[in-house]
């Protein structure tokens, strides 16, 4: 496990690892990044095989334009966002339109764990489940934070249709 495009991870040995996804179309591929603008620069100049989804991590509102760099990807493969932790309520409304790009197949969303791990307030994540809702994105809650209890208005694990948007 690692971040695929990390700053340190040359596009030749990126290269090498989309050749192996493009030879296992048997297989679906998850690429999750921190880092949208490297993976947006890639797939610029490089097509994204068919059974692959491209996801970024957010954890405020102050990273929601990682979100938008991957829905300028120009690619028919799910894209999704993984909030993770969740460090204060966010608005995701404007990425799950697709009004004018592509739109989000699929939100996870979850608290931080750990030994100092921050509190994660419930009405955030139901604040993402309501806006996904709306706009028939399929929701997926991992956990709270510290190992509390998930409400149960927020046990949803929704899944995206394996055929993309």
């Amino acid at each position: 496990m690692g971040d695929l495009f990390h700053e340190d991870v040359p596009f030749e040995f990126v290269n090498k690892v989309m050749n192996v996804m493009w030879k296992t179309p048997h297989h679906t591929y998850q690429i999750l990044t921190k880092r949208a603008e490297r993976m947006l620069a890639y797939f610029a100049r490089n097509h994204v095989p068919h059974n692959t989804w491209l996801g970024v991590t957010v954890c405020n509102q102050a990273e929601i334009s990682k979100v938008w760099k991957i829905l300028y990807i120009k690619t028919v493969a799910p894209l999704f966002v993984s909030i993770e932790p969740m460090l204060e309520k966010i608005t995701l409304v404007q990425c799950l339109d697709g009004a004018l790009h592509n739109k989000l197949s699929w939100v996870i969303v979850g608290g931080e764990t750990g030994r100092n791990a921050r509190p994660m307030n419930p009405d955030w994540a139901r604040a993402i489940r309501d806006q996904c809702r709306v706009s028939e994105t399929p929701f997926f809650f991992k956990q709270m934070s510290n190992k509390q209890p998930i409400p149960d208005d927020l046990c949803v694990r929704e899944f995206p249709t394996m055929g993309g948007q």
